[in-house]
């Protein structure tokens, strides 16, 4: 069985797991997206995200596709959408994409971290201040 480019796991929902294995085209990132909203349908209530590119180089065209349909996702859900984390092992990847998301100045809530453990913490602290609001 091959390989798919995005997985998306809704088993401990809120907290949804996306994780990049390929490298992506159109179809797949549209493929996501369908499979994202049909998950969300199912379930009720504030979620989180957490991205783990393991690594995966996203070309600039992909990124700014992904980024699009991410907008359009995003403005859709935004009543329930609390925000991404993503997993970036590199702490100079890490710095180059803080100060690229400083210069985009995007509406997206993402927190960028350095290991699925912190992206966790992360996701439970907003699922926490939600419960609280």
């Amino acid at each position: 069985m091959p390989v798919r480019p995005l997985d998306v796991d809704f088993s401990k929902f809120p907290v949804l797991y996306v994780t990049i294995n390929a490298e992506l085209t159109l179809e797949a990132i549209n493929e996501h997206f369908t499979e994202l909203e049909a998950g969300l349908q199912e379930h009720q209530g504030p979620f989180v995200m957490i991205n783990e590119p393991l690594g995966k180089f996203i070309s600039g065209e992909m990124r700014v596709k992904i980024g699009k349909r991410t907008d359009a996702f995003i403005e859709k859900y935004n009543d329930r959408y609390l925000g991404s984390a993503v997993v970036v092992k590199s702490v100079i990847s890490r710095m180059m994409i803080q100060g690229a998301m400083l210069l985009i100045r995007s509406n997206n809530k993402i927190k960028l971290v350095g290991s699925r453990e912190a992206a966790e913490e992360w996701a439970e602290k907003k699922l926490e201040r939600r419960a609280m609001a």
